[in-house]
């Protein structure tokens, strides 16, 4: 069975030959050393590339790919914010720090080599009324998310990556605690802003669904190890209604959704499942069971996850390595409708060895028997 057809078996809740393999999210550091070539120093947020960024984005969205085919993940994750447009060049406030197209302010640290946020950009009503997302039309991006898609071929999905509208909101106002007191005094003002934030994503469905992607990935960072962080009333408001647009139309045009968080997401995981969400990624180890949630809900989402990426993947040996794969997919394979994955990303920290060790190990014992 083909990669490609493997990864769409398991995310139709079906059987495949094997567990199929991907990740959510790999960093250009580890991309780089999969391919045992240089680091592209300073590229370690796509959009944060400064000077011919659209060019260089080709580059490195090539090397990322390779990276992909080269370890044999059936699937590659390609995130909209690494899909930016010709016109596009990051406007720098200081040596590290810019602000991206979103209006997100970002720092390249070279220790962790990471782009961190830090900022956002909209603090008053003003900037609001003149704050307008990246529009998905722009010249540039439907071209370098062709090149993937070609690229990749028929050997592995290609799966969109969107941010979720709470998450961007909150960044662009600069924090998640600036969005919950607007929320509650000036519920109108956090609407506005939303609403575009929405269409907007509305908008880059379509294009990432036209251009060809097998499946739609939607990140919504709602909770942390204790639980959600913002309570329930705001979370239907802001993330489940939301969602919901997105999901109308993902299904209407044949594909799924995956839905991200980290966290703990038990108090709204029923929710998020009687919306319409058909898988969950990437059931973090430290706060949720992985074969509960097989159990619980397994006949009716796909699961995604969740080989422990803080220590296991960083710190661990072969044997550490090898004994949490099979973890997961004891826990989690049954019947199909299993992909495994970090418990998070392929962040820079990860050993690139490790990475190797996983798939091998999953490609051994991840194989189904009929």
């Amino acid at each position: 069975m083909g990669s490609k057809e493997r990864f769409l078996k398991a995310i139709l809740l079906e059987k495949p030959d094997a567990v199929p393999i991907s990740d959510l999210s790999m960093s250009i550091a580890v991309a780089c050393k999969l391919l045992n070539m240089p680091l592209y120093e300073n590229y370690y947020y796509i959009s944060g590339i400064p000077r011919e960024s659209w060019q260089r984005a080709q580059e490195v969205l090539s090397v990322i790919v390779r990276a992909h085919k080269k370890v044999d993940f059936d699937a590659v994750f390609i995130h909209q914010t690494s899909l930016i447009a010709k016109k596009y060049k990051p406007i720098y406030i200081s040596q590290n720090r810019y602000i991206d197209e979103w209006g997100i302010v970002r720092e390249n640290r070279p220790e962790t080599k990471m782009a961190w946020w830090v900022d956002g950009v909209i603090k008053n009503e003003e900037q609001l009324i003149d704050y307008n997302p990246p529009d998905p039309e722009d010249e540039g991006r439907l071209e370098l998310l062709d090149k993937v898609i070609r690229e990749a071929s028929s050997e592995m999905a290609v799966v969109g990556v969107l941010n979720g509208v709470f998450t961007l909101a909150w960044e662009v106002m600069g924090g998640i605690d600036k969005f919950v007191l607007k929320a509650y005094k000036q519920p109108t003002y956090v609407e506005k802003l939303c609403s575009k934030i929405s269409k907007c994503q509305l908008e880059w469905t379509k294009m990432m669904i036209d251009a060809g992607v097998d499946m739609i990935a939607y990140c919504e960072d709602i909770a942390d190890l204790k639980g959600l962080l913002i309570n329930p009333k705001l979370c239907e408001k802001y993330v489940i209604s939301y969602l919901k647009e997105i999901l109308r139309h993902v299904h209407r045009r044949g594909l799924k959704l995956m839905f991200h968080s980290d966290g703990n997401l038990y108090n709204v995981l029923e929710e998020l499942i009687r919306v319409g969400i058909d898988g969950l990624n990437p059931i973090e180890p430290e706060a949720m069971n992985l074969r509960y949630v097989k159990e619980k809900y397994g006949e009716r989402i796909f699961l995604m996850g969740n080989v422990d990426c803080k220590f296991v993947l960083v710190y661990g040996d072969e044997s550490d390595v090898r004994k949490e794969v099979r973890r997961c997919i004891d826990e989690a394979s049954e019947g199909g409708g299993f992909v495994l994955a970090s418990s998070n990303s392929l962040h820079p920290a990860v050993k690139p060895e490790n990475v190797y060790i996983m798939v091998d190990e999953a490609r051994k014992y991840g194989v189904y028997s009929y």
